[in-house]
């Protein structure tokens, strides 16, 4: 419980004082845009889709992705965070969104209720036993053939090698149970659960770490570094030390 409480806490001050900063520059506008265009690419069909997303924050990858989908349930563990993302939804005339107030072990759907699920860098901030308890609960909530995608920080990321010259920054935008993953394990995993089908996408190199460190970035040159940072992505060894992952899989 007390766990829980940190993670909360520091989620609610974070939405309540800092998250407009990053997740308002245009480095992450374009990192967004990014993880939108490959969750759309991975889902055939999209506009017919039910979605159900964990640990959705403010809501702002909901919201962009709200036209491709038939509906979508989101949930977050931080009341000041669903309330800043139901606001901005009646603000967009989204209706197709419903954002709720819960834990991500708390789904409570039957089975099969969804065709997508999004578990977007949510999965680093569980225990092990917490990460596989959830998956199974996904696969349960998932039709067959239904996709399960989940994004988090890969324990190889290149960028990890300069931690120490960014301590304070660390501290300020992560919370006290947030860890990174590896790659192939957390596949390995969500398959066990039952999925037919777990693969391993890099997702992106360094731009989303700039993002969060420097803010105030430019557009122009955010779009330049983005376009280096795709560049390592498609280089075979080196995309193997991204800062982010995504697991897609595929429910029996």
């Amino acid at each position: 419980m007390a766990q829980h409480s940190a993670e909360q806490d520091f989620h609610d001050e974070f939405y309540e004082t800092g998250a407009d900063e990053v997740h308002g520059s245009p480095a992450w506008a374009l990192v967004r845009a990014r993880h939108i265009r490959f969750i759309t690419s991975q889902i055939p069909s999209h506009s017919q889709k039910r979605v159900l997303s964990l640990g959705c924050g403010n809501g702002s990858v909901e919201l962009k992705l709200s036209p491709h989908f038939a509906h979508i349930e989101a949930s977050d563990l931080s009341p000041r965070a669903i309330a800043i993302a139901r606001q901005r939804a009646q603000e967009a005339g989204r209706v197709n969104v419903n954002f709720t107030v819960a834990e991500a072990s708390s789904i409570g759907f039957p089975d099969g209720s969804f065709d997508v699920l999004l578990a977007l860098s949510m999965l680093h901030h569980l225990s092990d036993g917490a990460m596989r308890d959830l998956v199974s609960e996904a696969r349960r909530v998932l039709k067959p053939g239904g996709i399960f995608i989940s994004i988090d920080p890969n324990k190889f990321r290149a960028v990890g090698l300069g931690k120490w010259l960014v301590r304070r920054t660390l501290k300020k935008y992560h919370s006290p149970d947030e860890r990174e993953l590896h790659p192939q394990q957390t596949a390995r995993m969500v398959k066990a659960a039952g999925f037919a089908s777990a693969t391993v996408h890099p997702l992106d190199y360094f731009v989303s770490v700039i993002s969060w460190l420097n803010p105030s970035l430019s557009p122009k040159l955010a779009a330049g570094l983005l376009s280096i940072d795709g560049l390592m992505l498609r280089t075979p060894i080196i995309n193997r030390f991204s800062s982010g992952f995504a697991i897609v899989a595929t429910a029996r």
